[in-house]
């Protein structure tokens, strides 16, 4: 079963930028690469939700590394799954809510 993604503005527009940047620094290739990576881990993400760790046991906040600069971090709510952030890992610690 197959749980519904539900990704937030800041999120999405994380992502975009992070898209962005990486077109004008390292080309559409590396762009392409990330973009391919995101996706394949927001498919494992929604059929499969508890696949990774949790990063803050009171929110019960996950993370999924999409490469080792960049994370996903989601909370499972009943049947969806909120995507709350894409971040860039070298930033400090994340505010999750």
């Amino acid at each position: 079963m197959s749980f519904i993604l539900n990704i937030s503005e800041e999120a999405q527009r994380e992502y975009l930028d992070m898209k962005e940047y990486l077109l004008e620094e390292f080309g559409q290739k590396v762009r392409d690469h990330f973009a391919e990576r995101v996706r394949d881990l927001f498919g494992l993400i929604a059929e499969n939700p508890h696949l990774f760790p949790i990063y803050d046991k009171e929110e019960d906040i996950r993370r999924a590394v999409v490469i080792k600069e960049v994370s996903i971090y989601y909370e499972i709510i009943e049947q969806e799954v909120k995507i709350h952030l894409i971040i860039d890992n070298r930033r400090k610690s994340p505010e999750l809510k």
